[in-house]
């Protein structure tokens, strides 16, 4: 329920629609495939994330371009005065 929290209504009734064909029982049968889509995907448990660490190369790179912004950015001041 909690996965699929935004298709639960007022009433508390799990709404599983679909308009994809254009006759009643085949939207049915589309419905019914829904369902046990989403039975399936609640059936194992999400992988938790491992976290990581950005790389060296990675940090380096990110460094370098901070130093060529600011560089940028202190080159379009005015000429220091003598």
């Amino acid at each position: 329920m909690q996965r699929f929290a935004n298709r639960v209504n007022v009433q508390g009734e799990f709404v599983v629609s679909s308009d994809r064909h254009r006759d009643q029982i085949s939207n049915i049968e589309d419905c019914r495939q829904k369902l046990v889509d989403m039975l399936r995907q609640v059936q194992d448990p999400p992988k938790r994330r491992k976290p990581t660490k950005p790389t060296l190369g990675s940090k380096r790179r990110r460094l370098k371009a901070k130093k060529q912004q600011s560089e940028k950015k202190r080159l379009r001041g005015r000429p220091p005065m003598e």
